[in-house]
């Protein structure tokens, strides 16, 4: 599915799904310009369709990916950023997931010990030795 590039303005987000890789570096090679329209429009129209707890978290990583689009002097450039990007964030749901585990496991290791006895001082020790001195 080859997609003309200047009378194609109609095409919608649900047809764009449809082209191939090769259509997609064709598009690129031919009209960068009507390719990045394009690419706006069916990242927007899956933001769309995506749970309405979701949407804005993806707004704004578009937003960081357009900034990092706008740094990079190359296309490789613009690649190793978003990539760096990525896996920043694997990171964090790494780390996120390793402490649920770790927490999950202390969890269950506070529920097998024995409940600690305290020593329970009385809150207000400052009156009960004005008391004591006053008789």
């Amino acid at each position: 599915m080859i997609v003309d590039t200047p009378q194609s303005d109609d095409v919608i987000a649900g047809d764009l799904e449809k082209l191939s890789f090769n259509d997609w570096k064709d598009l690129f090679e031919k009209d960068p310009e009507c390719f990045e329209s394009y690419r706006k429009r069916i990242l927007e129209y899956q933001i769309t369709l995506a749970p309405e707890q979701s949407k804005q978290r993806l707004r704004g990583l578009m937003f960081q990916m357009d900034c990092e689009a706008k740094k990079a002097q190359t296309l490789l450039s613009y690649n190793l950023r978003l990539y760096a990007m990525m896996m920043e964030l694997f990171n964090e749901l790494r780390l996120q997931l390793q402490a649920l585990c770790m927490n999950d496991a202390q969890t269950i290791t506070n529920q097998i010990e024995k409940p600690r006895l305290a020593t329970v001082i009385a809150f207000d020790q400052r009156q009960k030795t004005d008391e004591k001195t006053e008789t």
